[in-house]
């Protein structure tokens, strides 16, 4: 008897193609300290094969001005939250209006679990999610920090739907020194951690000014 895997196999995440980045070449960034972290959630998005940027962004899952009641760890037994940094592609990122676009790479925050949303505290559209890299001494040590958040900011929860993923971004640093590097996502008391990438870095990130 022949078995089928097609619906088992629609539910795991692979890497889309991205399509239509918009257009201009990136420049790439060299910071000489440590930055404030910029990771907006851009867009939700059902598994797929593609990912079209020029399509208008899917939104309305995010609730504001609600308490973080659930650990997120209940919702996942089969594969559960992840983060992935395709460092094989690069995009554009926007910093500031007027300015040119700064190389990026595609960062995808992934529900695999079967059981439902998951949700992901997040401030006005930005994830609480920094970078690590790798110092001299061989530690984890950020070289972004999140912004204090003012009162004016609101406390959000994002409800990231079952086999669906948030498409955001992460500024490609162009340092002297190239060093393995991670993202750590921070939601009420759990942490999350990316695939590791190698990014050129300059020491002087790791120090706040």
């Amino acid at each position: 008897m022949l078995v089928s895997f097609k619906n088992k196999s629609q539910r795991l995440f692979k890497v889309p193609v991205i399509i239509n980045k918009g257009k201009g070449a990136p420049i790439c960034l060299a910071p000489n300290f440590m930055m404030k972290a910029e990771h907006t959630i851009e867009r939700i998005e059902k598994f797929g094969d593609t990912l079209n940027l020029s399509t208008k962004a899917k939104w309305g899952f995010e609730k504001c001005d609600v308490a973080i009641t659930k650990d997120a760890n209940v919702y996942f037994k089969d594969g559960g939250l992840k983060i992935l940094v395709d460092d094989q592609s690069e995009v554009g990122v926007s910093l500031r209006a007027g300015m040119p676009k700064v190389q990026g790479l595609p960062v995808y925050i992934i529900n695999q679990g079967s059981r439902g949303a998951v949700e992901i505290e997040t401030h006005n559209g930005k994830l609480n999610m920094i970078v690590e890299a790798l110092s001299t001494k061989n530690t984890w040590e950020p070289i972004e920090y999140v912004a204090q958040q003012s009162t004016s900011k609101k406390s959000c929860l994002l409800n990231l739907p079952a086999h669906c993923y948030a498409f955001t971004k992460n500024i490609l640093h162009c340092g002297d020194h190239i060093s393995k590097c991670r993202l750590k996502l921070m939601s009420g008391n759990n942490s999350y951690y990316s695939n590791e990438f190698m990014m050129g870095i300059n020491y002087t990130q790791f120090e706040k000014i």
